[in-house]
């Protein structure tokens, strides 16, 4: 998954406590239980997901189908 820290936060990487995610640049981390607790708590942003690839038209082919049969 990809993070960065919080507006004005430095965030140490669980596997060196003396490197830092800052609040500029996006950073890919394993998704273990403290990156989740870091993104739970506000301290830690994660990327918004990206929309390519997904069809959205889905739901509304689904709702178009033939429902008298």
């Amino acid at each position: 998954m990809k993070v960065k820290a919080a507006t004005g936060l430095r965030v140490p990487k669980e596997d060196n406590p003396a490197r830092y995610i800052d609040d500029k640049t996006f950073v890919d981390v394993p998704d273990s239980a403290y990156y989740r607790r870091l993104l739970q708590s506000g301290d830690l942003q994660s990327k918004p997901a990206s929309r390519t690839g997904r069809t959205d038209n889905t739901v509304a082919e689904m709702d178009t189908e033939d429902k008298t049969a």
